[in-house]
């Protein structure tokens, strides 16, 4: 398995908070502007139809580094999306 060759710890970044997967396609796609339509693929992939939300267990991270959320998730997805807009204009300006 792959997990045998992870030489570290793989640590989950989040706010465990359990969100469901419908609600952060819609903050991506408000937060970008996009005003079209979101259409879910029928049908859909057999795991996602089994699960309709997402949450980080933060144990592991926060025993490894003390570390814990300090940010919303639409507060951390609209930081993202500046710092993605900013990085492109810059790189448009060389």
């Amino acid at each position: 398995a792959l997990a045998d060759q992870v030489k570290e710890p793989v640590l989950n970044v989040g706010s465990g908070r359990a969100v469901r997967c419908r609600e952060v396609v819609s903050l991506l796609a408000e937060v970008a502007g996009f005003t079209g339509r979101v259409v879910e693929a029928l049908p859909p992939p057999e795991r996602s139809s089994l699960v309709d939300w997402s949450a980080a267990d933060l144990g592991r991270t926060g025993r490894t580094l003390g570390w814990a959320p300090r940010y919303d998730l639409r507060t951390s997805v609209m930081a993202s999306w500046r710092m993605g807009a900013s990085a492109d204009a810059e790189r448009a300006q060389q």
